[in-house]
């Protein structure tokens, strides 16, 4: 419109300047693909309503990384950039790196993420609409934040799921989250392969493959694409796999043992439990498994001091336990604990008998998975003399002092304490006492010094040790100074293990 600053009231406008005001409201109306008509009062506001609502769609005719701007049919756009113009358009290309923006030819200007840094591969997608706002401080457009559809259903079979997106990514993203309905559960190693970019293998965290039953018929998958693979994040099938040993081995009587569930948790993951060559889970049942030393086929002709490991295993499709003198081993694909040479057997327990089929207490059965607590003692039977001036293991001077033996896996810790009634035959001389396993000398004895000839006290050792493994034994150690020293009746060992 033709600006008229000389004009004062009382001035008339020329029959051109008057029309430029028409003019201009008609350009407005049929701008927006409207019709004048004399009949619709309302077609100003249905303009002002569709610029409002549309005037910032622009169509795209650039290339990726490079895009390119024009409005739409007859609509005009700004003459400049300005703070806060807000654009939107289809992106024709999916953008593999820092891109730029041309709109209605106005200058190319970078477009950034919302910290300002370049973009990355697969921020824009073809097909995918772009929201951007132009920051006239940076001088370049911020990309908007557009939520994406990352579910779908899967149309593949058992293995090797097909899921097509509403948008094609054009090319994996690392960090893109695919979430999908899988129509049929898996047996093995699986792929997935999003809007035909390829099979690409879904691994558990890790990097191990899938496992039978790790993904279930209709259950909801939820995997993210990193390192070249899809890592599945949503294990949730009945049969997977788990690492995990729900159950606790534990002592019942001296010729019985028992497989049984703990806190509410009832499975153990075996191999082949579920198909040849796969793994699956079996339950324990409700009451256990219980198996009697001698009786019990797999738990026959046990011999005293012998160590022997208890594994479960797939018996005609239910769960069975077994003893062997077999070691164990880890799994290297899932990290289970199973028989070296058969990983058919799963690791549950241990148990060292000390006498023929019979164990004398729950201090001879370890759980291997979720151990509890064990507690034992032992008294002197009778008194006996120290005279060799070293620390040195009691038992090994005198069979008064008993030990107490036990069945442990490496690491367990143990509370151990040692309470003794001792004296000095010599004034001023001293007494140390304290608690090792087998032959290891104790770190932390106690030392008293008796003032009167003699004169006999009680002295406590106490230490917090970890076992090495296997059949160990708690032992009492003394040392006399000047002179002979007396351990009398009673004196005790007690420990406590796994606490």
């Amino acid at each position: 419109m033709q600006n008229i600053p000389t004009k004062a009231n009382g001035s008339t406008l020329e029959a051109a300047e008057f029309n430029q005001i028409p003019d201009e409201l008609e350009n407005l109306i049929t701008d927006t693909g409207q019709t004048p008509s004399s009949g619709d009062l309302n077609q100003l506001s249905k303009a002002a309503a569709i610029y409002a609502s549309g005037g910032a769609m622009f169509t795209d005719s650039g290339a990726a990384n490079t895009y390119v701007l024009s409005a739409i049919g007859v609509k005009k756009a700004p003459t400049a950039y300005f703070d806060g113009m807000t654009i939107f358009f289809r992106a024709g290309n999916r953008n593999t790196g820092s891109s730029t923006v041309n709109v209605a030819t106005l200058g190319v200007k970078n477009l950034n993420r919302e910290d300002g840094s370049n973009l990355s591969a697969g921020d824009i997608l073809a097909g995918e609409y772009v929201a951007a706002r132009y920051y006239n401080t940076g001088g370049y457009f911020v990309l908007l934040p557009n939520p994406r559809i990352d579910y779908a259903a899967d149309s593949g079979a058992a293995n090797a799921y097909v899921v097509a997106l509403p948008v094609s990514r054009g090319a994996l993203i690392t960090g893109e989250h695919v979430r999908f309905v899988a129509t049929n559960a898996n047996t093995g190693a699986s792929t997935l392969n999003l809007n035909g970019i390829g099979a690409v293998s879904i691994v558990r965290p890790g990097g191990h493959p899938l496992l039978a039953g790790d993904i279930a018929a209709l259950q909801i998958v939820d995997v993210v694409y990193v390192g070249g693979s899809w890592v599945l994040v949503s294990q949730t099938g009945p049969g997977a796999a788990d690492p995990r040993v729900d159950g606790v081995f534990v002592w019942v009587t001296t010729t019985t043992v028992k497989l049984q569930r703990v806190d509410g948790r009832m499975w153990i993951p075996i191999f082949e439990a579920q198909a040849a060559g796969q793994w699956g889970r079996l339950a324990i049942p409700t009451a256990g498994i219980t198996a009697t030393l001698g009786v019990t086929t797999t738990f026959t002709a046990l011999a005293s001091g012998t160590l022997y490991y208890v594994y479960a295993f797939a018996s005609a499709g239910a769960l069975a336990i077994m003893a062997s003198t077999t070691g164990h081993s880890t799994d290297a694909t899932t990290g289970i604990e199973t028989m070296t040479g058969d990983a058919t057997k799963t690791l549950v327990g241990m148990i060292i008998p000390d006498g023929s089929n019979s164990m004398s207490s729950e201090l001879r059965v370890d759980s291997w998975a979720n151990p509890i607590v064990r507690i034992g003692s032992v008294g002197y039977t009778g008194n006996f003399v120290q005279s060799n001036g070293t620390l040195t293991r009691l038992s090994t001077l005198d069979a008064n002092a008993k030990e107490i033996g036990f069945a442990s896996f490496s690491g367990r810790k143990i509370s151990a304490s040692f309470n003794a009634n001792v004296s000095n035959a010599s004034a001023g001389g001293a007494v140390f006492l304290g608690v090792g396993l087998d032959a290891t000398t104790p770190t932390h004895p106690v030392s008293k010094v008796f003032h009167t000839a003699g004169a006999g006290d009680t002295l406590n050792g106490i230490d917090v040790l970890t076992s090495t493994g296997g059949l160990q034994a708690l032992a009492g150690w003394g040392q006399n100074v000047t002179n002979n020293v007396t351990w009398y009746t009673p004196s005790y060992l007690t420990i406590m293990i796994g606490a």
